[in-house]
Parts: C-alpha cells; sequence; structure tokens
C-alpha cells in the first residue's frame, strides 16, 4: 500500500474540521493518502469517536482513503481501559519560578 501520510490527534481533527480551518474544502485533495489518527490522553468515549469518524465519512472523506491507521492514547491501557492514572508523566515540579 502506498499514499501520503497525514494524520494526527483525532479530536484536533475534528475541531479543524468544525472550524473549517486547515481542512482542504475538496475531499478529491485526500485521495490516496493513509490518514494517522490517534485519539488524545483525554480518552475520548468510543461513542465519541465513532461521531468524529461518521462525520469525516460524511463529508466524503473516509472513502477516498484506501487505509486507515488508528492509535491508542498511551494512558490507554487493556487492564485499565479508559484510566488516565495508567500513565501519569512525572512530575517534575516548576517550570518557571517568578
Amino acid at each position: 500500500m502506498e499514499g501520503r501520510a497525514r494524520g494526527g490527534d483525532l479530536e484536533i481533527l475534528s475541531w479543524l474540521l468544525m472550524a473549517g480551518r486547515e481542512i482542504d474544502r475538496d475531499p478529491a485533495a485526500y485521495e490516496g493518502g493513509v490518514p494517522f489518527l490517534e485519539t488524545s490522553e483525554e480518552l475520548p468515549s468510543a461513542t465519541e469517536v465513532f461521531r468524529i469518524l461518521r462525520n469525516m465519512g460524511e463529508r466524503g472523506l473516509l472513502e477516498r482513503f484506501p487505509a486507515l491507521v488508528t492509535a491508542r492514547a498511551k494512558a490507554w491501557s487493556f487492564e485499565r481501559p479508559n484510566d488516565a492514572d495508567v500513565y501519569a508523566p512525572p512530575d517534575h515540579g516548576d517550570v518557571l519560578t517568578v
């Protein structure tokens, strides 16, 4: 499979789509591309992810892609799904003290 890779955070993509910014209005511009999508550490629900993907499909975007690569947030765990406490970045204290 070959195609131009595009991607990033699914929630950010949905905001850009809602605002009509940074996204080409002509779905044909994405013909043959391969999107890489991941959810954020905010762990959106399966329903929210479904709605975002459904809306992309309604815009005719998904039918342009021969494949879709997805990833889950680092905070997600099979043992404790949707529990952001599984991954907590280390506390490095104050970055700037004034």
